[in-house]
């Protein structure tokens, strides 16, 4: 070995640039001289691991618990009943409604008074503005309907009916409503149907009873109407996933202009100018994004005149852009305050900030923990609030919700001008050491 290599590096455990050999030196990783850069390495490894496992515990945890115990909460899912018949059926079918078990994991069965509505109308509107998960509705004569099946006079009606909107939340209705629903109604044709008809066929002769069981006569049925159905295909990527790609594109927006912003700073502008300048670049930049992002769902055809009409496409477009400035904003403050002492917070906040949004935006609040309430301040949960109403036409929220997302957009613009000021302050305070 030449002396040159012999010669001991100067070294320094608080820095890595002096760790670092001359560009025409070059050593074998478990070198001597190379130790100073082994305890470098490893203790900024062991802090990053314990950093970033910390990190994923907490946040993840978020998620998690809004899934933990989920069917427990089932009994928060309310389901109205109203009886419109005067006769049999309906009183059997009330008598089951009242003998159902009230256990946690079961959706709740509420009682409707049949004088508050009287139409199919008017329990339409009950579901769509998100008074009941669904309506069970004893028909209007379903007693005299069976009666005139069982007589031969009819061949069929839907004498009981379930009314539901799976485009409020299609996965809490198919993984927990409608199934628990069907089984009840299971339930009432297998153990009701056989004493309805005794009821009914007791002055009958036993031929006509015989040609009733003969010829197998269903002499009453359910009809299951989804009033607003929850429609998939593109629908599906547009309120999933594709609210999770609306915090990553915000978040890699903010990433990519903050480096454009970087140019403007060696020019000293002038303060409020530069902090409107950032402001202003920020609302074009986002006001394209958005638009490429929602002409996404456009190009795949979905259908956006549900509720609006033709405006509608323009409505969504405004959603997705309010939410890009929300979301955003947030992850540009992190940058202006933290980012500059701490860099490796970011991949860390990106993952809070999906998880918090996501985990209360993906499912009912009503099968969360109360905790998760949060969720209704938050700039995804609006969105997606909104963004259903535009594409399956459910209760329409859509004031209250840009109101939200607006609010976030003027906080996270006083926080940035707090945090650009503070910079200022502070770069001016190392310059006159």
């Amino acid at each position: 070995m030449s002396a040159s290599e012999k010669q001991p590096i100067q070294s320094s455990d608080n820095s890595e640039q002096d760790i670092q050999p001359s560009q025409q030196q070059q050593r074998h990783l478990f070198h001597n001289d190379v130790r100073p850069g082994h305890y470098a390495v490893l203790k900024k490894s062991l802090f990053m691991m314990l950093f970033l496992s910390v990190g994923v515990l907490a946040v993840f945890s978020v998620f998690w618990g809004a899934m933990f115990r989920r069917s427990e909460r089932a009994h928060n899912l309310r389901v109205g009943v109203i009886n419109w018949d005067q006769g049999v059926v309906g009183d059997l079918f009330m008598d089951q409604v009242g003998a159902r078990p009230q256990e946690k994991t079961l959706v709740a069965l509420d009682y409707i008074p049949s004088d508050m509505f009287s139409t199919r109308e008017q329990i339409e509107t009950l579901v769509v503005q998100h008074n009941y998960w669904g309506v069970l509705v004893v028909e209007h004569n379903a007693t005299e309907d069976t009666q005139a099946i069982l007589n031969g006079d009819m061949k069929e009606a839907h004498q009981i009916s379930y009314y539901y909107a799976s485009g409020r939340q299609e996965t809490i209705h198919w993984t927990y409503i409608l199934p628990q629903i069907l089984e009840f109604q299971a339930q009432f044709l297998e153990k009701q149907v056989p004493h309805i008809q005794q009821l009914l066929t007791r002055n009958f002769s036993d031929l006509q009873v015989a040609n009733i069981i003969r010829n197998n006569i269903t002499t009453l049925k359910f009809a299951n109407y989804d009033i607003r159905p929850f429609t998939g295909g593109v629908a599906s990527a547009i309120d999933n996933v594709g609210l999770i790609y609306l915090i990553i594109v915000s978040f890699q927006q903010t990433m990519m202009w903050n480096l454009i912003h970087a140019i403007m700073i060696p020019y000293k502008i002038v303060f409020w100018q530069r902090f409107l300048y950032r402001c202003a670049v920020n609302c074009v930049s986002m006001f394209i994004v958005s638009l490429c992002f929602s002409l996404v769902s456009l190009a795949f055809q979905q259908d956006f005149e549900v509720a609006y009409g033709k405006a509608g496409f323009v409505v969504y477009w405004l959603i997705n852009y309010l939410a890009m400035l929300a979301l955003g904003g947030a992850t540009d403050n992190i940058q202006i305050i933290f980012v500059k002492y701490f860099p490796p917070i970011l991949p860390v906040w990106l993952l809070f900030w999906v998880i918090v949004n996501t985990a209360t935006a993906m499912s009912p609040l009503e099968v969360s923990p109360g905790v998760y309430a949060y969720g209704k301040a938050m700039p995804l949960y609006n969105a997606l609030e909104a963004i259903r109403t535009i594409l399956f036409n459910v209760k329409s929220t859509i004031g209250l919700n840009v109101g939200v997302l607006l609010i976030w957009i003027v906080v996270n613009w006083c926080i940035s001008f707090v945090g650009l000021w503070n910079n200022d302050r502070l770069a001016k305070a190392n310059n006159k050491k």
